[in-house]
This record gives structure tokens, sequence and C-alpha cells, in this order.
């Protein structure tokens, strides 16, 4: 098993491959294309199943199939992870889906609509089809960044490491909504747990520790990352305990963070940084703070979300702005990144998740 396949979905009309097949060769680093899906329009967010047989996609769109609103869109996957066949689509009941994620039973699937700010739940049939939203809640509020925040941007869907809650981080109202999964699949909110946020921070993304009892969450806006611990009940606390930048001292141009992900060894985390153009490294104290380890070049402009391999050896990374994806070595005692391949693409690529090994 010496290539990993590669799922690769971004911006693009539906004339255009919006979902494209690359192989990353776990040795050299090399990405090679195999091949392209078309018939799906602004694929900027896909989730595979765990045993790689399925694929859902965002329809990142503020009208799908007539309605108001965007869509997600499923594909069942072929045994050696090359052919995409479409299973049903579903209308999101909100502008902009930019998010997706899975119930850890996979049999309910959550959908962040960033324009419309709201959450869809659905549910999954046996066939991997799904159900029309079983579910649905409109969020409500605004900040003080009267461009970014007139109302509210659900960003990410985001289950909790025990998969009882789902977590929405909500850009324009600086909140983190708490949601519980009924036994349903359904969501109630627990007003009580959600946070309120630094005014400004804009809230994107969230990952875990290991350990699962800290959480970190990276700001889009206010371009920090907040540390929070995890409770008994597997929620964070309403205190953050660290906010760390993600850009140098001596950087002041404009420039927003957009991805999040724990190194598989625990040890790192790393985030990605729009208008720097760059990874921020951080190692992962024994008391879960962040230290930072350095700043590292994206290779392209807007680098948007970034996927490591199981095995931690390799980093890939979509641009949404210059087209192009990249391969990056990871030094396993370091953490730092080192560039190894290069390749454009006829796409806007906003999103990577690695899929079946391929020999």
């Amino acid at each position: 098993m010496s290539k990993q396949l590669i799922y690769v979905g971004g911006y693009a009309s539906p004339e255009m491959e919006g979902i494209q097949l690359f192989t990353l060769d776990l040795t050299s680093g090399q990405l090679t294309y195999v091949k392209g899906v078309k018939e799906v329009e602004n694929p900027s967010f896909l989730i595979l199943t765990k045993d790689f047989q399925r694929l859902y996609a965002v329809v990142e769109v503020s009208e799908h199939q007539g309605n108001s609103g965007g869509g997600v869109v499923g594909y069942s996957i072929s045994e050696e992870g090359r052919t995409l066949n479409p299973l049903n689509n579903q209308p999101t009941n909100g502008n902009h889906p930019c998010h997706l994620s899975l119930s850890h039973s996979e049999d309910a699937l959550f959908v962040a609509n960033y324009s419309g700010g709201s959450v869809a739940a659905y549910q999954v049939m046996k066939d991997g089809n799904l159900s029309g939203p079983s579910d649905f809640h409109q969020h409500h509020g605004s900040s003080v960044n009267l461009k970014r925040q007139e109302g509210p941007h659900a960003h990410m869907a985001h289950l909790t490491p025990d998969g009882r809650h789902l977590l929405v981080t909500d850009l324009g109202t600086d909140q983190l909504m708490v949601y519980q999964i009924n036994s349903q699949g359904k969501l109630d909110l627990i007003k009580d747990r959600c946070l309120k946020l630094p005014a400004g921070s804009g809230p994107r993304h969230l990952t875990f520790s290991h350990s699962n009892k800290s959480m970190y969450l990276i700001n889009e806006l206010g371009n920090t990352i907040l540390t929070f611990p995890v409770g008994e009940d597997g929620l964070p606390a309403k205190e953050f305990t660290q906010e760390i930048k993600t850009l140098p001292d001596d950087f002041s141009e404009e420039s927003t963070t957009a991805d999040i992900h724990v190194h598989p060894n625990g040890k790192f985390l790393y985030g990605t940084n729009r208008g720097h153009d760059s990874f921020c490294c951080y190692r992962i104290l024994p008391d879960e703070r962040l230290e930072l380890i350095g700043h590292v070049p994206t290779g392209g402009q807007s680098p948007r979300n970034f996927s490591i391999h199981p095995d931690g050896k390799w980093l890939v990374v979509a641009h949404q702005v210059s087209g192009n994806i990249l391969s990056f070595a990871i030094d396993q005692e370091t953490g730092m990144l080192k560039q190894s391949d290069n390749q454009k693409l006829n796409l806007q690529p906003s999103c990577v998740q690695f899929g079946h090994p391929s020999h």
C-alpha cells in the first residue's frame, strides 16, 4: 500500500470536475491525478464514511434544483475507490452549506449552512441515500464586524468525541452552539452550554486533543486559537484557558484563518492562515496548552482545508485562490513541514480527504 487515494472538492460549475481524485505516493509525496466527477456545483466540503464506501458533498449555492438554499449529495464508491456513483441529493434549506459531519453510527448526517446561518440534520438510509431534512435549527444574532458578522453564519458542525453532542461554530454571532443528538438523530439545543466568544473572533473550525480533555477552536477573524478544557460530560467549559495567535508578531496585513487539525501522534497541532498563506505549527504540551513551533509557507494562495494522513507522515492542503494542492512531509520529531509536490487543478480546491489505500 504505497499509495493512498485523495478526494478533492472545491468551487466549480456543473460542467467542470468539481470532485477530483488523486493518489498520494506515501514514499515520495508525489500527487497524481486519477479522474474527476462532473455535474455537481461547488462541492466545497466532502466527507467519507469510515469504510470509504460512500462520500457526501455539500452543494454550496443559494439555489439548488429550483429551491432556495444549497444542497447535499451522496455517492457510493466502487471497491477500488476510483468510481463515484451518484446517490440522491437533498436541499439544506439554507444558503451556502459549507460543512458536513456524520454521526458515529453513520445513520445521521449534519450540515452547516454558512450564509443561511443554520444547521440541518438528515437520516442516512441503509443504501446510503439521505432522507429529507429531519431537523432544522435557525441561528439568530450578529456581532461587531459589520462586513462579516451582520447575521448568523454557521461554519462547522462537529461531533464531540463521544458522539453525543453536535458543536456548531457560528462565525456571525461569535458563538459555539451546543446541540444534544437525541435517539432519533434530531438536535436539541442546550442553551446553557453554548459558548459566547470574544467579540469579533469569528469562530470557524475546532478539533479535540487525543485525550479528549481539551478542545481547540480556531477563529477566522480574530486569527487566534482558543484552548478549552473539556468536562466529564464531554463538553467544553465556558472559559478558555489559553489564547494564542496564528500570525507572526511582525505581520500586519489582512489575513484570516481556515482549518485546524491535531497530528495523529497527538503531539502537534496545525492551522492555516489565508493572506499570510502559511501553516501555524504548534507543539501540544503535557498540560495540552499550545507552544508555537513556527510558520511554514503553504505554497499557494488562500489555504483552506487540509488533511493529515493517518500514519502522520504526510499532509495535503488545498488552495482556493491559486487552484493548487500540495503535499508536505511531516517531521515526526519536530512537527515541522517540508514541501514535497505541487499540482495545479482546473478547480478552486477547498477540501481534501483521504480515501482508500491504492496499489
